[in-house]
């Protein structure tokens, strides 16, 4: 099967839900400096679960669908409201882990420095702007699309040897280096690719199935 149909779509609607959330936390960044407590980003990590969690739930029924999952039977429903669960817990753990160590490093860059409002901006910037919401965006997009396909071909046990890691135009040097490559060369305990895309932030590659 091909990409996730409508894929540009999806992101653009997953981004501008995270980037209007970052905003939020983007304003108590510079009204209050940068936050480093583990408790502060819990809070905002339980917070980008409910946002995130709609557009990846239309993103793994779509991409369910495309790989030929019935989801009017009991079963198919069930697969689906899983991987839902699973995508949204494996996202929010990463945002959590993520920003906090970000936001503890930049604190700390700060150390001696006069903290005027422009630099607390700037670095606020990083943590919660328009970059961090689009980085965001698309690797969700791809993490969801990916985990929804692997699960189905899980649950059909359907994988193949076969299966080829696929890239989408202006790929970048990292996944050169397995374009169009079978899972029997990627899929490797341990190697960075073990899981399939994404390979690193921004990532937007996707799997074709010999049997899906």
């Amino acid at each position: 099967m091909s990409d996730l149909p409508n894929r540009n779509k999806f992101e653009r609607k997953l981004t501008s839900s995270i980037a209007e959330y970052m905003g939020t936390i983007n304003g108590e960044l510079r009204s209050k400096k940068i936050r480093t407590s583990d408790a502060y980003w819990k809070t905002k990590s339980k917070d980008f679960a409910s946002v995130i969690e709609t557009p990846v739930r239309d993103i793994v029924t779509q991409s369910l669908k495309k790989h030929g999952a019935d989801l009017k039977t009991k079963s198919g429903k069930a697969l689906r409201d899983r991987l839902i669960a699973d995508i949204v817990d494996d996202q929010t753990k990463s945002f959590h882990i993520f920003q906090l160590a970000q936001s503890r490093k930049i604190k700390d860059s700060l150390k001696g420095k006069k903290q005027t409002t422009d630099l607390i901006a700037m670095k606020a910037d990083v943590i919660a702007g328009v970059a961090k919401s689009e980085l965001l965006g698309r690797t969700i997009v791809t993490k969801a699309n990916t985990m929804a396909a692997e699960g189905l071909a899980d649950e059909l046990n359907l994988k193949s040897p076969l299966d080829k890691w696929m890239t989408r135009p202006g790929y970048c040097s990292i996944c050169s280096g397995v374009r169009k490559q079978p899972r029997k060369l990627w899929n490797k305990l341990g190697w960075r690719f073990e899981n399939g895309p994404p390979a690193h932030p921004y990532c937007n590659c996707y799997i074709i199935y010999k049997n899906l």
